[in-house]
């Protein structure tokens, strides 16, 4: 059982006189001596004849040269069951454990430390490097570590992935390392002390002796289960035997220079994967921070899937407020309130009189009350490993958070921007663009709603451009209105806009009276027929487009539109074979126009013919090809 101070003593040895109490060796007596450093260790004697669901209970009595907290007791149980094993990853590189890894100081070392409570489990260790360049070199042949060489800088992802092989439940957990490899640390100065722990940065270097992120230099507090948060306030922490570090947020956004657990919505959208970098995600648009957003990991659980407490106190002179909401952020979820349940809880309590938060568990944790109690300034999660609150969703004894305490603030529904009126023609394709515009960058739907006038198709009513053809109208200044709503998942709003339909000069109409074919010498007349709908007047155009030229009479005139019949006329020539002859007519009324193709063949009625009149009306199709036009 670790015990650790909170700090340096000013005076050692540092001793406690400690109780253990169980149902089968009853009340021993101990004493825990610290000579150096913060932490020391209570062995504690499981008797083989413990039953499940016993209590074996470690209190602390008394201490020299220290100060005993609030939480002076801590309970075990025994229990008979597969447990899932907990997975910690460590980095070294020159003998130093690392945070960050130097390019230029050679060989780093990962090695995985599995954990397990059923200590005749056995286990295999996989590693996986994904579509990093990293390579496991394999130099001393552990299938707990990984070696490899830095060269490049950047960030990399390694994984390993732990499996029970003599179990019925065969648990396997896996663990995500990110490796932040540098390639041009400066030297730092020995007469700078960064941290004010009295030691040079030259001195303590870019090692990271407690493995928490934050560089050995800008580290001033070794205790592994507390953390930074940021200035004027007390660092976050959790119980004895967990360790807290700086969460992946934090560490792909500050690199070396990491401090504390504090992040920003912009370190979210740039650090947080494809999700985060959206902005609708990685804003948290409804809710008012009341506190600094802190990203942390807490490894070293017991089993996978375990509990662990977290207190969080906020800075000095901040206080919970009336209808706070702690959020939570996932990437695969985005910004959610905290959930609570049978494994999951949030409660509060005040600092004491020194500005000190109580003790992770401690009574003064009103869990009873589920919720932020106003007027408090301490926070306690209680965090399940792989559950809603777990950042990485994975059962494997490591738990992830970024987290922040809000106030949720009124929602503003969205502002649409859309002419009201328009005038169009009649059978046109009509699209109308709106801008809309949500302050909190809502995720919007849009609904349009035809609201007067003929009923039209429209392209998509859930698009925000409104398209459809608009009807035909016997007369001008028929009007259609359309409301479009747009919805942010809270509020909606409504705009319309109305359509004049301008009445659009029809095309005249045609037809045609031709046979199919005609023979050499025949003479034929083909007759048309036109009319307009508005009694324009029309005019006729004939235009030869192919095949032997034909001399076309007929009267040039002026038609009225009521059924008007135009006759032309003309002498099929001779041809020496069946030939194609295609006329166009084309018929002009007002301001549009109709064209007609005409196809006819002509039959070669001969036995032979001349090839010298052949030549000759060949020379004359070419270069004497006209155009007939009636006119006006």
């Amino acid at each position: 059982m670790p015990v650790t101070l909170s700090g340096e003593a000013a005076v050692y040895p540092v001793t406690f006189a400690y109780q253990i109490m169980d149902s089968a060796n009853g009340v021993v007596d101990g004493e825990l001596v610290i000579e150096q450093g913060i932490a020391g260790v209570i062995a504690v004697n499981v008797a083989s004849n413990a039953l499940a669901g016993d209590m074996v209970t470690i209190s602390l009595d008394s201490a020299n040269n220290a100060t005993l907290n609030s939480n002076d007791t801590f309970e075990l149980t025994v229990i008979d069951m597969n447990l899932a094993p907990t997975l910690n990853v460590s980095v070294k590189q020159s003998d130093n454990m690392v945070s960050v890894i130097d390019a230029s100081a050679g060989m780093v070392t990962v090695t995985a430390t599995v954990n397990d409570l059923n200590s005749l489990d056995m286990h295999t260790i996989n590693w996986h490097v994904g579509n990093s360049q990293l390579v496991d070199l394999s130099l001393d042949d552990l299938d707990s570590t990984f070696e490899f060489e830095p060269v490049d800088a950047g960030t990399f992802n390694l994984s390993v992935t732990v499996n029970e092989d003599n179990t019925i439940e065969l648990f396997s957990v896996t663990a995500d390392v990110s490796l932040v490899v540098a390639t041009e640390l400066v030297a730092l100065s020995a007469d700078i002390d960064s941290d004010n722990d009295g030691i040079s940065d030259a001195d303590e270097g870019y090692a990271d002796s407690d493995q928490d992120g934050i560089l050995d230099y800008l580290d001033d507090d070794s205790n592994p289960s507390h953390l930074p948060i940021g200035e004027n306030t007390q660092p976050m922490q959790t119980v004895t035997g967990l360790q807290l570090s700086l969460g992946d947020i934090v560490r792909s956004s500050a690199g070396v220079t990491g401090s504390d657990a504090s992040i920003d919505f912009d370190d979210i959208a740039g650090n947080a994967g494809e999700n985060g970098s959206e902005v609708n995600n990685s804003v948290d648009s409804h809710f008012q921070t009341l506190s600094t957003i802190v990203n942390f990991n807490v490894s070293g659980l017991s089993a996978a899937g375990d509990t662990v407490p977290v207190v969080i106190p906020l800075a000095t002179g901040k206080f919970i407020p009336q209808e706070a909401v702690y959020r939570k952020y996932t990437e695969a979820a985005g910004w959610f309130d905290f959930v609570v349940d049978s494994k999951n809880n949030i409660s509060t309590a005040l600092t004491d009189a020194d500005g000190n938060c109580p003790a992770p568990l401690s009574f003064d944790y009103n869990v009873i009350i589920d919720g932020l109690n106003v007027g408090d300034n301490c926070i306690q999660l209680l965090i399940e490993d792989g559950g809603p609150n777990d950042a990485d969703g994975q059962v494997n004894g490591l738990v992830k958070d970024p987290g922040v305490l809000t106030v949720e603030v009124e929602n503003q529904a969205p502002v649409i921007t859309l002419a009201d009126h328009m005038s169009v023609g009649e059978s046109s394709d009509i699209v109308v663009e709106s801008t809309v515009t949500d302050a909190e960058n809502d995720s919007l739907t849009y609904l349009w709603q035809q609201v007067s006038g003929e009923t039209v198709v429209l392209a998509d009513p859930t698009s925000a451009s409104l398209a459809f053809t608009s009807p035909i109208f016997e007369e001008e200044g028929a009007e259609l209105t359309f409301m479009l709503t747009a919805n942010d998942g809270t509020a909606e709003t409504s705009e319309t806009i109305t359509f004049t339909i301008l009445y659009v000069n029809k095309a005249p109409t045609v037809t045609v009276s031709s046979e199919s074919s005609y023979s050499e010498g025949e003479k034929v007349s083909i007759t048309s027929t036109a009319s307009d709908i508005e009694g324009d007047g029309l005019r006729y155009e004939w235009i030869q487009l192919s095949g032997p030229t034909l001399v076309i009479r007929g009267d040039i005139a002026l038609v009225t539109p009521e059924g008007s019949e135009l006759t032309i006329h003309f002498t099929v020539p001779d041809v020496a074979s069946d030939t194609e002859i295609e006329l166009q007519l084309t018929v002009y009324g007002g301001e549009n126009e109709t064209s007609q193709i005409i196809t006819f063949n002509v039959v070669d009625s001969s036995d032979g013919g001349s090839m010298g009149w052949l030549l000759v009306m060949f020379g004359l199709t070419a270069f004497n090809r006209r155009v007939f036009k009636k006119t006006a």
